[in-house]
């Protein structure tokens, strides 16, 4: 009789067939969560903005003026800042109507685009809403968040 030493060449190679499946599977996978993720952390870091925007709207009756009002209104600063992964600029389009555009970058591909909030003070009910859009990223990719419905 007698006794088996190892695995044979047959089970290895099925191993090495089931691992590489597996990496197949799970790679492109945890590239996208990686996206998402970063998506994430810059859209979180506008809520932030969003507020401080929001606050100073409230309070004087028109959007802060990116050269004077919005050092003191602690609006972002417009430059790299923003993220390891995006750029923020801000843009004062009239008194009731401002925008954030968070260029993304370093991200990846389907993810290097823009995300844009758009606050609209002048609305016939007296509410501010901020609207969200994108262009460059993967639908897949955009947080349930932002969409072109209003949010506040």
């Amino acid at each position: 009789m007698q006794k088996q030493q190892g695995f044979t060449l047959i089970e290895l190679m099925i191993v090495v067939a089931i691992i590489g499946i597996l990496a197949a599977i799970a790679i492109p996978q945890y590239q996208n969560y990686t996206k998402r993720a970063k998506i994430a952390d810059v859209m979180s870091l506008a809520s932030g903005d969003k507020t401080r925007i929001s606050e100073f709207y409230s309070t004087n009756g028109e959007m802060p003026v990116a050269s004077t009002d919005e050092a003191a209104a602690g609006v972002p600063i417009t430059g790299d800042d923003a993220s390891e992964y995006a750029n923020v600029v801000y843009n004062r389009t009239g008194d009731d109507v401002a925008e954030l555009v968070y260029t993304l970058d370093n991200i990846g591909s389907g993810a290097n685009g823009s995300v844009t909030w758009t606050l609209n003070g002048s609305n016939s009910d007296a509410t501010l809403n901020w609207a969200c859009s994108t262009t460059g990223i993967d639908d897949g990719l955009i947080p349930k968040g932002c969409s072109a419905a209003a949010d506040g």
